[in-house]
């Protein structure tokens, strides 16, 4: 029978608890914010130059040729009181850097970041909840924190039609974002991705091959929605829809990819645990062959379930399901919230190259983070910063992730590593 783990985090999952409720949270004197004290250090003596805060620049002082790192982020939103803050009125545009100016060390010392973008670029006029339209401003602030790669399969992909669903694939790739999910054309007759589409959701990070595959169980103007095939939708959990997914898994199974990475946008929003629907499809796809299935869309996180045994056989490394991550940046309300308490976490997930044609996942870290009002912005905070998280807070996931197949966990600058064995 499959071992698993699944409760990971399970004494510090209060969350974000309605998406159109803000409560600003503020940490100290408005002169003492992390946003303001990185201000001061760029303006004074210990500004570093340009391109010493680039990724790349990054990447080449640690990069190992045997390891890779990626690291998974929750839903990226933008709500309306985001969009008041943001705004300049005397240069009358809008500035989302301070929201990521303290998380973007974390992320500038990945090989790869994948987050869910829960929004679109529509353009004017700029909405928050519960049709997102984000000003373009906020895609470079993205590119500019270490984000690589964004999903865009979500219930509110078509918040302003297929116009809106194709200018903001249009924005990203200005950027230089890559993503999967939605497309400006139709999925084609057989349900399948057409060489051309699928060859995009291919990713080679230093060697380790990714098939990306994203889905979303619906969207929230889906009736009567004539753009479908747009969007890699389940139709909540329809029969064809859900086959269609089987065979894009399958597919990538087959093919010569390292690992099936699929992206999952479902369960029921501030839910703190996986229901039937979530856990039976997951396990559905890592039977099909998906290595590591990455949730999103309740706003809370939720369990982490390491599946060691697949067809009676034990493997090598685990089938890694995390059914939601919470939120990566968003303005939801958090209602009592405790000083222990986040609104997300990022995973890490750490490859080995064992010879030149083998690699392994050797590790997954955990790293709580929290969206807090900092200065005049929502900032994505580590919760590590000003020893946030208390010592029984940290016991109680190393408790948790004590199990025969896992190696030494350590608690390392706020991040929790389990290495497997």
């Amino acid at each position: 029978m499959r071992k698993w783990i699944i409760g990971v985090l399970l004494a510090l999952l209060v969350l974000s608890i309605a998406s159109c409720m803000v409560e600003r949270e503020e940490l100290g004197d408005k002169d003492g914010s992390i946003v303001n004290q990185q201000k001061r250090e760029e303006d004074g003596e210990s500004q570093q130059p340009e391109e010493e805060t680039t990724k790349e620049v990054l990447q080449d002082s640690v990069i190992d040729d045997e390891k890779v790192k990626l690291t998974m982020g929750g839903d990226l939103m933008f709500h309306e009181s985001q969009l008041e803050t943001a705004y300049d009125r005397k240069s009358q545009e809008y500035d989302f850097m301070s929201s990521f100016v303290v998380i973007e060390d974390e992320l500038m010392l990945s090989d790869y970041v994948f987050a869910n973008l829960e929004s679109t670029f529509s353009g004017p006029p700029y909405t928050g909840y519960p049709r997102f339209s984000t000003p373009d401003s906020a895609v470079k602030a993205i590119k500019a924190s270490g984000i690589d790669f964004v999903t865009t399969a979500n219930n509110h992909c078509m918040d302003y039609g297929l116009e809106g669903l194709i200018r903001t694939l249009e924005i990203l790739d200005e950027e230089g974002i890559k993503h999967t999910g939605t497309y400006k054309e139709k999925v084609n007759d057989l349900g399948h991705y057409d060489k051309e589409r699928k060859s995009d959701d291919i990713l080679d990070v230093h060697g380790l091959r990714l098939q990306v595959i994203n889905y979303t169980y619906g969207m929230n103007n889906y009736d009567n929605n004539p753009y479908k095939g747009n969007i890699n939708s389940l139709d909540f959990y329809d029969g064809e829809s859900l086959n269609r997914l089987y065979r894009d898994v399958e597919d990538a199974e087959g093919s010569d990819v390292d690992y099936v990475l699929v992206f999952l946008h479902f369960g029921e929003e501030y839910d703190e645990s996986p229901n039937e629907n979530q856990i039976k499809l997951a396990h559905d796809l890592v039977n099909l062959g998906a290595d590591i299935i990455i949730g999103s869309h309740p706003h809370k996180v939720q369990a982490i379930e390491l599946m060691w045994e697949l067809d009676n056989q034990v493997l090598k490394e685990p089938k890694v399901i995390a059914y939601s991550l919470g939120d990566f940046l968003s303005s939801t309300k958090a209602e009592g919230l405790e000083a222990d308490d986040f609104s997300g976490i990022l995973v890490n997930l750490e490859f080995d190259q064992e010879n030149s044609l083998t690699w392994r996942l050797t590790g997954i870290g955990i790293l709580p983070i929290s969206c807090k009002w900092e200065g005049n912005q929502r900032v994505i905070i580590p919760m590590f910063v000003n020893n946030q998280l208390s010592d029984n807070a940290k016991n109680d996931i190393k408790e948790i992730f004590d199990d025969d197949h896992l190696g030494k966990v350590r608690w390392n600058e706020g991040w929790y590593w389990a290495r497997f064995d």
